[in-house]
């Protein structure tokens, strides 16, 4: 893949935020995870949004998602639609986010490969876990092991070669051995 491909077909961001709200937190993982999934679901139905990796955590989420550079639509829009959609599901006052949230463009390749890692590493840095296929508030275990209407797409080819991406997934450190495939 040409390096010039998040400068001209798409552009990926990672966004991070928590929602502080004792509605929100005092529901079950499995309940939060549900809404969760529903509201990326809802905005990927209306936007030009593709979602391609998230790890819920027990305080905070991470998101890894792109647009299509023709798109009106921009991330800001995006995340504000995001928060509106979860304001109103639950019945929270606004901001339902906290601030400062992040938003951070990705620039390139190993900037995209890095985060991607870091997504799904987060759980398994925290000791929540040991294996990243482990942690069940994550887009890999829909990937890995469908539960309904999956919204995440599968840029690295993860359900053509599972084992190579997990191996990456897995191990710490660096990351440059692996190459993704983005489609």
């Amino acid at each position: 893949m040409k390096s010039t491909r998040f400068q001209t077909e798409e552009r990926f961001f990672h966004f991070a935020s928590r929602i502080p709200h004792p509605t929100w937190l005092e529901r079950p993982n499995s309940q939060r995870w549900v809404i969760f999934l529903n509201g990326l679901g809802k905005i990927q139905e209306r936007e030009n949004v593709k979602w391609i990796s998230a790890v819920m955590m027990g305080t905070h989420f991470h998101i890894l998602f792109s647009l299509h550079s023709m798109s009106a639509f921009n991330e800001n829009i995006l995340m504000l639609e995001l928060e509106r959609w979860f304001a109103a599901t639950l019945e929270l006052p606004m901001p339902a986010f906290d601030y400062p949230v992040l938003c951070e463009r990705i620039l390139s390749l190993a900037q995209f490969r890095h985060t991607y890692k870091y997504i799904y590493r987060n759980p398994v840095e925290a000791s929540m876990c040991n294996l990243v296929e482990e942690y069940p508030w994550s887009s890999l275990r829909e990937l890995l092991r469908p539960s309904g209407k999956i919204v995440f797409s599968d840029s690295n080819s993860l359900i053509q070669n599972p084992y190579q991406t997990l191996n990456w997934l897995n191990a710490a450190g660096p990351d440059a051995s692996y190459g993704l495939i983005l489609g």
